[in-house]
């Protein structure tokens, strides 16, 4: 997108696409922040984008920015939803495992 090659909207939506699809098939805790680094970390497809739009014409800018507003906003709420969605089961996954025998005695 920058080094003088256009700007591709298409690509950049494609790429988020696939970022929250990655989301929703996370299943613990590290792939979702596997995943949240590759979309919306520091060198991803997002942020990158998101610095490209300062070098477009005016009234491409606005357009963009609408467009990547609604990407990161996609992005955030997929993540959210999966964040509760692993933690709720990896809560059940150790509850479950946490059995008391109440035939015990109490010491």
């Amino acid at each position: 997108m920058t080094d003088n090659k256009p700007f591709d909207i298409k690509a950049v939506t494609k790429a988020v696409k696939e970022g929250i699809a990655s989301v929703t098939a996370a299943q613990t805790m590290e792939e979702l922040k596997a995943v949240k680094t590759k979309y919306a970390g520091a060198q991803s497809v997002m942020t990158v984008a998101s610095k490209a739009i300062g070098s477009l014409l005016a009234d491409q800018k606005k357009e963009v920015g609408k467009v990547m507003s609604t990407l990161r906003a996609d992005f955030g709420r997929a993540f959210a939803e999966a964040t509760e969605r692993i933690k709720a089961i990896e809560e059940a996954r150790m509850l479950s495992a946490e059995t008391v025998d109440m035939t015990l005695p109490i010491n």
